[in-house]
């Protein structure tokens, strides 16, 4: 899946430049030249990174940055500037831009720093959607997460929910093992599905303190909860 880029630059010369060399290098690109035109983008489509100019014809970058801060989104922001304008750059960064390039500025540098705000988008997105497990009413039927250690799991819970590779679960019995496995089914791409415990105990191959939660892409999830 390519990245989504949103360059806002009223330059059209620097955005023509960036917007080539990431479309060469298998990203998925898109140029706006004011503030406006900028948070309307933002508020309709989801961006993994954005590059703005501080010096915008209508609304200055800084207040850009704030509103976007606002919003509930992860995108990352790298702030273009000039020279004379590092100061305010800085003062961006501390109000919450990832970084800022220098223009001029050469692909290598560019690349870095692109290659370095979609790293820290992951990061964000991940811990985002493991927020917004926590808070959720719905996907924790049965279980009960107000203390630190158990709101750990929960992040953790959100962090893997979304995968589809195997997942395993070790614990002694009546820790909650399938109770945890249950959860991430709930909030997983197959919580369709049916979900099936099983107690295997008399295949020698398990360990008996061992739940799995094997997942198979089209297929039902499953999850085998071993106890003595």
């Amino acid at each position: 899946m390519k990245e989504e880029i949103l360059i806002v630059e009223d330059d059209l010369n620097v955005s023509e430049i960036m917007s080539v060399w990431m479309n060469n290098n298998g990203f998925k690109c898109h140029l706006v030249s004011s503030g406006k035109e900028a948070l309307h983008e933002i508020q309709k489509s989801e961006y993994d990174v954005i590059f703005m100019d501080l010096s915008l014809p209508d609304i200055g970058g800084v207040d850009i940055l704030q509103k976007i801060r606002q919003m509930d989104v992860s995108a990352q922001v790298i702030i273009i500037t000039e020279h004379q304008g590092v100061n305010a750059a800085a003062e961006a960064v501390r109000l919450g831009a990832l970084d800022y390039i220098v223009k001029p500025f050469n692909c290598k540098i560019l690349e870095s720093t692109l290659n370095r705000a979609i790293e820290h988008n992951h990061i964000v997105r991940s811990d985002m959607a493991a927020t917004r497990l926590v808070h959720s009413n719905i996907v924790f039927p049965n279980l009960i997460s107000e203390s630190p250690a158990m709101k750990s799991v929960v992040k953790m819970i959100g962090k893997t929910a979304s995968s589809k590779i195997p997942i395993m679960l070790l614990g002694e019995s009546g820790c909650g093992k399938e109770l945890i496995a249950r959860t991430i089914h709930l909030n997983g791409p197959l919580r369709d599905e049916a979900f099936l415990p099983v107690w295997p105990c008399s295949y020698p191959r398990f360990h008996p303190e061992t739940t799995y939660l094997l997942s198979q892409p089209q297929k039902a999830l499953y999850a085998f909860y071993l106890h003595r």
